[in-house]
């Protein structure tokens, strides 16, 4: 995933290899507070694997939902 915090957008590459763009606050991202400007942005990084959906558009084909994969968080002992 490559992202461009300041202008609010970002591009993800599909196992195919197609380049599939997305734009805030046109995109959801699980996990994320609602509102604001870029909601979500906080939890993504450039170079991250992510899950994602896609829709159609006028303009062709956009992410629609983000899902940062989730960190590790070793289970506590009983």
């Amino acid at each position: 995933m490559r992202l461009d915090r300041s202008r609010g957008r970002g591009v993800v590459r599909s196992h195919t290899g197609k380049e599939i763009p997305f734009l805030f606050p046109h995109v959801a991202v699980v996990g994320a507070e609602i509102g604001g400007k870029a909601p979500g942005i906080e939890l993504l990084h450039e170079g991250d694997s992510i899950g994602f959906d896609v829709g159609w558009t006028s303009h062709g084909l956009v992410v629609t939902v983000i899902k940062p994969r989730a960190v590790d968080i070793p289970a506590s002992e009983s």
